[in-house]
């Protein structure tokens, strides 16, 4: 079977047959020099053979995938990428000894709905981009605090009525700088319920806004800087039973913090539901699950316009590369004052194909109301 991938390089989407490019070394050559505009990738001279050899390589294994798999594997920002490069965008630190929450989220009596994604509610801020910092706990963890501070509907009787309302961009900043000492670079892994013991202890969080992502690890010095924690504040954690059932009960109330293993053709992917079997039971990227289908589970990542918009599917039914085992969410107690923080309104995608990332046709957005409109037209 020939699979056409499509690239879309200077704003022109283009079907590109990745087996004919490799016999061909003007082709692959012209390709590379493509990819390299797209992703502004600056190689020096004396390491250009070198990226070249991983670029081939990496279509090799591309068009491999293709034939083996039913979704889609190909060109990305981790193309041409050494593993030392490519392992400085995960940032899961399993080895760091981190007790988990002991207290278990009570599930509810109630059946899970059959499908369930807080995108379509307007429940969901954009996706991010940790860039090379190992900061993906960081961002997990934000993941859920942006969805569960504003989510209208809880089936949970162990659940405060929290219904601000209100969807705003936190800071993972905030977590970065303050969650681990200063002998500890936040850059070098981490756990999102420890983020969330720092919010419990602290009673707070920035919005993005008065604290903008800078990709490194600063000092904690937040107490002059807009916290974001207005008519609700974190109180601590709690861990989701292991298995998919639980995760699909828990996301039922809101997004759940997962881990994952991300495996060499994860980074390759594309599109699709992905049913990884290389995986070795060693988690080490920390995402934000944010729904699921019937047939898979809807996982927010933070590398940006990676995958499809910034997130990608993993198949039910599967062992899901450890993302059933150590979900976590967030637990909140009502401060009784009411949130006067402008609403987030997401920005319409300029590179948008049919429909955005939250489901919305192009032109649009998703409102926190739910209903997909002009930006303009959220207030």
């Amino acid at each position: 079977m020939k699979v056409l991938i499509f690239l879309t390089l200077a704003g022109l989407a283009t079907a590109i047959d990745y087996e004919h490019v490799l016999q061909s070394p003007g082709e692959l050559k012209n390709l590379f020099n493509e990819f390299n505009l797209k992703f502004a990738k600056a190689f020096s001279p004396s390491e250009g053979p070198m990226r070249m050899r991983l670029f081939r390589n990496d279509l090799k294994q591309i068009v491999r995938l293709n034939k083996e798999h039913e979704w889609v594997s190909g060109i990305n920002q981790f193309t041409a990428m050494i593993v030392a490069e490519k392992q400085q965008h995960l940032g899961l630190n399993i080895s760091f000894s981190a007790p988990a929450p002991e207290e278990e989220l009570v599930l509810s009596s109630l059946p899970a709905a059959t499908a369930k994604d807080w995108r379509k509610e307007g429940k969901v801020a954009a996706v991010k981009n940790q860039g090379g910092c190992g900061s993906c706990w960081a961002f997990s963890a934000v993941g859920a605090v942006e969805t569960n501070y504003v989510r209208s509907s809880l089936k949970y009787e162990s659940d405060a009525a929290i219904q601000t309302g209100k969807r705003k961009q936190f800071a993972e900043q905030e977590y970065l700088d303050c969650t681990y000492s200063s002998s500890r670079d936040g850059c070098k892994g981490g756990w999102y319920f420890e983020a969330w013991s720092y919010s419990a202890k602290a009673g707070r969080l920035a919005t993005l806004a008065a604290a903008p992502y800078k990709a490194k690890d600063g000092s904690c010095s937040y107490d002059r800087v807009h916290n974001g924690f207005i008519a609700a504040k974190i109180t601590g954690s709690k861990r989701v039973s292991r298995g998919e059932g639980s995760m699909i009960h828990a996301m039922n109330s809101g997004a759940v913090s997962v881990a994952y293993e991300v495996t060499d053709e994860f980074f390759k992917y594309q599109e699709g539901i992905i049913r990884d079997n290389t995986c070795k039971s060693y988690a080490n990227h920390a995402v934000t699950a944010v729904g699921y289908t019937h047939s898979a589970m809807i996982v927010k990542n933070s590398w940006g316009a990676w995958g499809m918009k910034g997130y990608f599917y993993t198949a039910r039914g599967h062992h899901g590369c450890e993302i059933y085992n150590h979900g976590n969410v967030p637990t909140w107690k009502s401060t009784g004052k009411s949130d006067t923080d402008a609403d987030y309104v997401p920005v319409e995608d300029e590179d948008c194909k049919g429909t955005n990332a939250d489901g919305c046709p192009c032109g649009t957005v998703r409102c926190s109301n739910g209903s997909c409109k002009h930006a303009h037209m959220c207030h």
